[in-house]
């Protein structure tokens, strides 16, 4: 159920929705399914998958329901993800041709650039950001580092006590600084490491 609403706030029902797209398929869904009795429980599960389908990695820590949502977007409309290097040629041609959709890659990108055209700040953080940025004429991508560098609320640091002020630039580095320590998998050292090292050194 959640995969057949998980690209409804892209149609032009939602054309006046300031929210995000993902939103207003998860809404609609969760509306829907209580509607027709479902527990509030499994409503909000399937809400929670659609309005997470689109964030990175996070839908794949979560309920498998959620997984699945994501899975199943990631492998039908980008060919990656779980499972996409184990589907049999014969299967993946079989699901096409039960389920033709001609020019499936130009009627995506045209459905992601008029879906949240009308919201642009809406796509901030999100893939329809990229999307925008290719096909919106005059539209200017958000910076989170220069969002940051132009907080109003410098000001206000700079008049906290001494030992309390948080300066943007020391924020920054701090996010830079774990951003490559995940990418190289860095392990933060303990006491614990420190002996091991000092004993592998010994032998």
């Amino acid at each position: 159920m959640g995969a057949l609403f998980h690209d409804l706030g892209l149609t032009e029902k939602f054309r006046t929705s300031q929210q995000r797209s993902e939103l207003d398929g998860a809404d609609e869904a969760r509306a829907f399914l209580t509607a027709r009795g479902i527990p509030a429980d499994r409503a909000h599960l399937v809400r929670e998958g659609l309005a997470l389908h689109t964030a990175q990695e996070i839908p794949h820590h979560m309920a498998p329901e959620v997984v699945l949502v994501t899975v199943d977007v990631e492998l039908d409309v980008l060919g990656v993800g779980i499972g996409h290097d184990t589907l049999l040629p014969e299967t993946r041609e079989a699901v096409i041709a039960a389920h033709p959709c001609s020019d499936f890659k130009r009627r995506t990108l045209h459905a992601f650039h008029t879906g949240p055209a009308h919201r642009p700040r809406a796509a901030f953080g999100n893939v329809k950001a990229d999307v925008l940025d290719r096909f919106e004429e005059g539209y200017t991508r958000p910076n989170f580092v220069r969002i940051i560098e132009e907080s109003p609320l410098a000001p206000i640091a700079s008049r906290s006590p001494p030992g309390a002020r948080f300066r943007r630039s020391e924020m920054l580095r701090a996010m830079d600084f774990a951003s490559r320590r995940r990418s190289c998998n860095v392990v933060p050292a303990t006491p614990t490491g420190k002996k091991n090292r000092r004993k592998a050194k010994r032998s």
